[in-house]
């Protein structure tokens, strides 16, 4: 300190003392006014200038130690978010947040931040650009222009990975045949299905519309394909007899798709006199047999209405045929001095509404049916040779088959060996494969064909067994013969 400087700070010291008697008292310094407040230390810095919606933004703060921070945002549209923090000891801290992922509009985010410290503060204004959240990917394709009504119907789908949609196709009238909701796979694929309720007559254009949702929103996109109607379910309906005698067998023949389900009514004008159910064979047929039990004074026109159903294809049809009033059957024309009619009652105490009587004798080879012991049909057959009789006594239809392959027990080489041979109706009576069957490779029945005979150049001998019948007698007994119906050989 210079001697001018010592001098005046010894004045200062005297100015301040007062004297009071024999005290001194020192007096208060002056006042000094501080000056104007020093701003407080604000430096923020963004990490990234720019982010995509549901991307990460990062804000760093250097400000005083233990300052309170509030950091505001406001993205474009609108939507806004706050943030709170205090700096370390270091006066550092960082906001880090996530721009919404539903962002819908792209632009600079307005960033505000207030730094606070001992009653004083300090603010920044900033900005950030976004972008919008992008619409998923989407495109669709039919997987061909036509597709036939009810089956499946292919869509590809092409969008995010794993993402759900739904979908719908509307008639060109608007009206919704399919929705439902789905999950794209790996590859984007998926199989939408026409629900049995829309068959068109004809050919029809599909719209099919898949919409996926992402978080900036929806997105649909439609494409058209043709719907062709299916080709008619096969159905044919026919009567074997041509006119049919109250209390007398009804046969009714059905063709139709494999398997198809059938059902059936016999009526006469208003009155059901009849009903049945049934699926068809393998070879698409289904045969019904009933006897209508009613009484008529003349002859009247009955019709038979059958409905047939496979998957979802649906057919009717129907016939009609003469119903005339109860007969009491046939005349027995076979019966001879070696073959007379035979005698139930010698057979049975009770007879049977249904029985198959089957004479096996040389001198006989003929079949009786009888329907509650009236004669209702009878043929000549053929039964087996003196080698391999057919077995005398009585049996039961057990099995009906059509068409059925006989298969020979005996080996190549037998005397007895015979090749694979298709038949169109069999029907098993006894175990040990004895079948009343047609014979198409045989043209003569009657006496004296079990035996060898040189009238047959087809077969000149009798069969292995089995009871032989012409063709269309054949199909006669098949459809009037029940599974269970009484066999007697005798």
């Amino acid at each position: 300190m210079t001697r001018l400087g010592r001098s005046i700070a010894a004045l200062a010291v005297l100015a301040s003392i007062t004297f009071s008697g024999s005290s001194i008292v020192l007096n208060a310094p002056p006042t000094v006014h501080a000056a104007k407040s020093v701003p407080l230390l604000l430096q923020p810095t963004l990490t990234v200038s720019r982010v995509d919606a549901g991307g990460r933004a990062s804000l760093f703060v250097h400000a005083p130690a233990f300052a309170r921070l509030v950091l505001s945002l406001t993205y474009p549209g609108g939507a806004a978010a706050s943030y709170q923090g205090t700096t370390d000891g270091h006066g550092r801290y960082v906001f880090s947040w996530t721009v919404p992922a539903n962002l819908k509009q792209s632009g600079n985010a307005r960033l505000h931040l207030t730094v606070q410290r001992d009653g004083r503060q300090a603010d920044w204004s900033g900005h950030l650009a976004v972008r919008k959240a992008a619409s998923p990917p989407l495109f669709i394709q039919p997987t061909a222009d036509h597709f036939v009504a009810g089956t499946t119907v292919g869509i590809f789908v092409n969008t995010k990975p794993n993402a759900s949609f739904t979908y719908r196709l509307t008639t060109p009238a608007g009206d919704v045949i399919a929705r439902g909701f789905a999950a794209a796979d790996a590859q984007g694929r998926y199989v939408l299905d026409i629900p049995e309720g829309y068959l068109p007559h004809r050919a029809a254009t599909i719209q099919a519309a898949v919409t996926v949702t992402g978080p900036s929103g929806a997105r649909t996109r439609t494409t058209h394909f043709t719907l062709l109607p299916r080709p008619p379910l096969p159905l044919t309906v026919s009567i074997v007899q041509k006119a049919v005698h109250t209390g007398r067998p009804l046969t009714v023949l059905v063709k139709s798709a494999p398997r198809a389900k059938v059902s059936l009514t016999v009526a006469l004008t208003s009155t059901v006199l009849a009903r049945g159910t049934g699926v068809t064979d393998g070879s698409g047929r289904w045969t019904f047999t009933t006897a209508l039990d009613l009484t008529l004074a003349k002859a009247k026109a009955a019709h038979v209405t059958v409905q047939a159903s496979h998957g979802i294809d649906r057919a009717g049809g129907h016939t009609s045929f003469l119903l005339q009033p109860g007969t009491p059957g046939i005349v027995d024309r076979l019966a001879s001095a070696n073959d007379p009619s035979p005698d139930l009652t010698k057979y049975f105490t009770r007879i049977p509404d249904k029985v198959i009587m089957i004479n096996a004798e040389t001198s006989g080879q003929t079949l009786r049916a009888y329907d509650h012991g009236v004669l209702v049909h009878e043929d000549y057959v053929t039964t087996g040779m003196p080698q391999l009789p057919t077995p005398a006594g009585t049996y039961q239809v057990m099995a009906k088959y059509s068409p059925y392959e006989m298969i020979s027990p005996w080996p190549a080489g037998s005397p007895f060996y015979y090749p694979p041979s298709m038949t169109n109706f069999a029907m098993l009576f006894r175990n040990g494969g004895y079948f009343i069957h047609d014979a198409p490779w045989r043209a003569v029945y009657g006496p004296g064909t079990n035996l060898p005979h040189a009238s047959d150049p087809g077969e000149p001998i009798g069969t292995h067994g089995c009871v032989n019948l012409p063709y269309q007698d054949m199909v006669w007994m098949w459809n009037w013969t029940p599974i269970g119906t009484t066999v007697v050989v005798y």
